[in-house]
């Protein structure tokens, strides 16, 4: 006698698991935001330090290696939301911190304005909000 599965037993393969169209949506834009950051921040970087350089040499080598940070962060994101498409509970958990951390690091540079606060910590909460009803999928 064959036994039928259970609605407690979680689907093992990507293909039996709903993302949704939202938690979809969401995921592309911010490939698309990730993307289109890192190449502003890797190509116009080298410009805006070249400016730097002419016009300010003593911040020259701080200002591109804040770019350079910022850029490398933003490739880090861009493929941990492609591990998220994967159902990875690491890539997500990773993704929520680097987007939380920025938000604090904006935060404090913006001189505590409350607004850039908001505003930085939006992105992290939809993306928390849109997989809370989904994390039974990621492992």
């Amino acid at each position: 006698m064959e036994q039928q599965p259970t609605a407690d037993i979680q689907p093992t393969s990507t293909k039996n698991k709903k993302r949704g169209f939202l938690l979809t949506a969401w995921l592309v834009f911010m490939l698309f935001w990730y993307g289109l950051a890192s190449l502003g921040l890797i190509l116009g970087g080298g410009v805006l330090t070249a400016l730097l350089e002419a016009f300010m040499p003593a911040v020259a080598f701080a200002g591109w290696l804040f770019f350079v940070i910022m850029g490398l962060v933003n490739v880090i994101g861009f493929i941990f939301t492609i591990f998220i498409f994967m159902w990875k509970k690491w890539a997500l958990y990773t993704v929520l911190g680097i987007g939380v951390a920025f938000g604090l690091v904006v935060f404090v540079f913006s001189g505590f304005a409350f607004k850039t606060l908001v505003s930085s910590l939006l992105s992290p909460a939809i993306l928390a909000l849109l997989t809370y009803p989904k994390l039974k999928f990621f492992n």
